[in-house]
This record gives structure tokens, C-alpha cells and sequence, in this order.
């Protein structure tokens, strides 16, 4: 039978120690609010591409680096004004799908927005439905995990979510962008019902970021706990006129607002008042460090990024250690949370089962060890001790 050990906080490395590496670096632009139709929104969305062109390589606010080209661009609703063929087509045309078929130099992510669903709603509708597969879809950049709910939560949409996230370890970064948000410009849109359904959707999940449009405004609040952003509009010039740069690498998030006018653009004053940097990893998450002596160690459930791995406290991992040919598992060696650096406690010496499953609420590191001396019948046994002697196949000592 496995044995279960109590444990904190987990680091893990197969066989070597696992040099750190910047797992995670992904940069990702966000707009909303097109409006093509409008005779006083359309003319300037050629000029935000040209600022979302030509935003790579400038430095962020406070010496945080500079831009990197973005993963893509996310349009968060009422890409039309009154969700007509032809508005939609001049949308596709500039802003393109795959960075080599519009103006725009970067792949494209949109969803629909209340406006358009007006005249039936069908181009747009249709088109999202030609280009993502769907009104409600999901990717991934790196551990990121990405997705739009269409114009509003419904009930739908909910379901629709609670199967998405379901395979999503509760651990790993989760943006969420819709076109209504939870401000006063939208929350008449939703009913308490779809609200409430939300929150016990995404609960239990990671996530850093929520993105709305509709309100054409800079802003940043929380709803119910998660930070949710507004990235202003290319809709009218006495608004904002600004789009979101997000930033997402191993430990934090940084979401910068880039004011843009027909002249060139910057970073304003009061964008970097609410954008700010911002810890990914949840309050809980622990580290497992595991050395293997002549075999390998898996790990159910994995995790989901072997060079940076962590598990939410109390997670149960199973650890299977499988012997390398020619040779017999032995045990488990279980050292105490500050292992290494404290060498007063010995390790505890687990029996010889090849699985033991620990819950995780402490550091833990631990050692799966195998000896040479698996036998089959068939070996003759001095073929074996050539075997064992040989340098890659020799047990530790």
C-alpha cells in the first residue's frame, strides 16, 4: 500500500537538479470598441494599428525592460456599429486574423460585443465562428491559459466555462475577457443569477486578469476578488484612446496602458496609476525537490511545468519510481523540509514500494534509490556484474 506523508511546499528535478529558466514570458496587446460604421470611430482604429505596429522595442514605465512583439492582439466586442456586412469586412481587412493579412502585424483575437449583435448580428456572428471556431474559445501561450466569453456570461457560456477550466490545473495563469464588465457602464447588462454562476465557475482557478470593453474608458477595479481591466478604445478621440500591454512572465504580471495619438503616443500619468506588477503564483502553492539513483521518478498528477513545478497545498502526488534496466528498486528516502543545508535530521526510510503518494504541506525533498541486482532468469550472472560495473549503470554510494 502507498504510503501518505504530510509536506509543505515542492522543487522537483529528475535525476539532475533542473537549472531554473524563464518558463513563462508571454506579451500579449488588448483593445476593444472598433466600431467600424461609426464615421467617428472607424477613421482611427488605422491609427492604433499603426501604434500597435510600432509599440515593440519601447521601454516600459520604471525601468521594467521594453516591449517584446506580442503573442497576438485581443479585440474585446463591438468590433461593428451596427453589425453589417460590410462594417465587418472593413474590420477584417485592417485588422487581418494571422499578422500577414491586414494592417496589423500580429494574430488576431476577437469577440463579439453588444453592437454587434445588432441586425440580426449574423456577419459577425458568422465571421468569429469562420475564424476561432467558435463565439467562446480558449488557447494557450506557454502556461497561459487564455479565454472569451462571447458578449456576456450567460448561463451558456457558464457551462461552457466550468468544462473548459476543468482542464486547467488550478495553479496556471488564467486571463478571462468578455465585452461587458462589472462597472456602472455594465452591470445593468447582467443578472445577479449570471453573476453569481461566474464567480463559482472561475473559483478555485488562478485568475491574474479579467479584460472588458463597452465603456471605451482606461480603467482598473476588482470584481469580487480578481482584477479586471478596461484597455480604452479607438472609438472617440475625447476618450481614451489607449490600448492594454500585458506582460506575463515566471513570477508576475505587468499591465501598462499606451495612450495613442495620430502624432505618436506614450505612457500617460495616469495609466501607470493603476497599471502595476503583480504576483501569478496564488497564495499555497508548494515545491517538491526529487532525486532519482538509478531510475525514474513520474508524478500523478504531473505538473505542469517541470522546470518551475508547483501544486496547491494539501495536492496529493502519487511518485512511481521505475527501476533503469538491470536494476531492483529499494526504498524511499524522505528528508525534512529545509533538506538541503540542514544536515542535523536524517532522512526517514520509507518501505520498498515503488509508490508512495504524499500530501503536500510542507517543503519536501525526497530520494527514490535502486541497486543493481534485477535478475531475470535468463542473465547469467556474470554478465550481470559487467553490467553493474559499468560507470552509467554503477548505484550511487
Amino acid at each position: 500500500m502507498p504510503r501518505t506523508i504530510g509536506c509543505l511546499a515542492i522543487c522537483l528535478g529528475l535525476l539532475t537538479p533542473l537549472t531554473p529558466t524563464l518558463a513563462r514570458d508571454v506579451t500579449l496587446f488588448v483593445t476593444a470598441d472598433t466600431h467600424y460604421g461609426d464615421a467617428l470611430a472607424g477613421p482611427y482604429n488605422p491609427v492604433q494599428i499603426q501604434a500597435l505596429n510600432g509599440l515593440p522595442g519601447w521601454p516600459y514605465p520604471d525601468a521594467l525592460g521594453t516591449v517584446d512583439t506580442p503573442r497576438g492582439v485581443i479585440v474585446a466586442g463591438d468590433l461593428t456599429d451596427e453589425g453589417l456586412q460590410e462594417q465587418w469586412e472593413e474590420f477584417v481587412t485592417n485588422y487581418g486574423l494571422t499578422g500577414a493579412d491586414g494592417l496589423l502585424d500580429y494574430p488576431v483575437f476577437e469577440g463579439r460585443g453588444n453592437h454587434d449583435k445588432r441586425n440580426g448580428g449574423l456577419p459577425v456572428k458568422n465571421g468569429v465562428i469562420s475564424r476561432h471556431g467558435s463565439l467562446t474559445y480558449s488557447w494557450d501561450w506557454d502556461d497561459v491559459h487564455i479565454v472569451c466569453l462571447d458578449v456576456i456570461v450567460t448561463p451558456s457560456v457558464c457551462s461552457w466555462l466550468i468544462a473548459d477550466l476543468a482542464t486547467v490545473p488550478p495553479h496556471r495563469p488564467v486571463i478571462l475577457w468578455h465585452h461587458y464588465g462589472f462597472d456602472s457602464y455594465s452591470l445593468d447588462a447582467w443578472t445577479d443569477e449570471e453573476l453569481d454562476a461566474y464567480e463559482d465557475a472561475i473559483r478555485g482557478h488562478n485568475v491574474v486578469a479579467i479584460f472588458n470593453g463597452h465603456n471605451h474608458l482606461s480603467s482598473q477595479y476588482t470584481w469580487r476578488g480578481c482584477d479586471v481591466y478596461s484597455p480604452g478604445a479607438p472609438a472617440l478621440p475625447v476618450l481614451a484612446q489607449s490600448f492594454a500591454v500585458v506582460r506575463l512572465t515566471d513570477d508576475q504580471m505587468l499591465v501598462a496602458e499606451y495612450e495613442w495619438t495620430a502624432g505618436g503616443g506614450a505612457w500617460t500619468g495616469g495609466s501607470w496609476a493603476w497599471s502595476h506588477t503583480k504576483p501569478l503564483n496564488p497564495p499555497g502553492l508548494v515545491s517538491l525537490s526529487i532525486s532519482a539513483v538509478n531510475c525514474q521518478v513520474t508524478l500523478d498528477p504531473p505538473p505542469v511545468d517541470p522546470n518551475q513545478p508547483r501544486y496547491p497545498v494539501d495536492t496529493e502526488v502519487t511518485l512511481h519510481a521505475v527501476p533503469n534496466s538491470f536494476m531492483s528498486f529499494v526504498h524511499w528516502l524522505v528528508y525534512d523540509p529545509n533538506y538541503p543545508g540542514d544536515n542535523n535530521a536524517p532522512p526517514a526510510l520509507i518501505d520498498a514500494n515503488t509508490s508512495i503518494t504524499v500530501a503536500l504541506d510542507n517543503d519536501l525533498y525526497v530520494e527514490a534509490v535502486c541497486k543493481c541486482g534485477a535478475t531475470p532468469a535468463s542473465l547469467p550472472l556474470p554478465l550481470l556484474a559487467t553490467l553493474c560495473a559499468l560507470p552509467l549503470l554503477r548505484p550511487k554510494q
